[in-house]
C-alpha cells in the first residue's frame, strides 16, 4: 500500500472557521478535525460549514465517553 500526496491533487486553505472565504456552496465537502470544541460559538462554525458545503462535513470532535479527555469545552448530542 503506497500513501497519496493529497497535496498535489487537492487544495487546502487555513482560515477562521466561523467566516470561511467562500461562496455559499462553493465546496464539495468540508473537514473539520478537533476544531468545534475550542470554538466560544460552535454552532456558528457549523452553520459557516453547512453554508459553503454541497452538502458533505465531515466533522471529528472527542468522545465524550473518553473519561481521561479533560480538554473537552462542550459535548455534542
Amino acid at each position: 500500500m503506497r500513501a497519496i500526496d493529497l497535496t498535489k491533487t487537492q487544495n487546502f486553505v487555513k482560515a477562521d472557521a466561523l467566516h470561511l472565504p467562500f461562496r455559499d456552496r462553493s465546496v464539495k465537502a468540508v473537514r473539520c478535525l478537533h476544531v468545534l470544541e475550542h470554538l466560544e460559538n460552535p454552532l456558528k462554525g457549523l452553520r459557516e460549514m453547512k453554508r459553503v458545503s454541497q452538502g458533505y462535513c465531515f466533522i471529528c470532535v472527542p468522545n465524550s465517553l473518553n473519561e481521561r479527555d479533560s480538554t473537552k469545552t462542550h459535548l455534542y448530542t
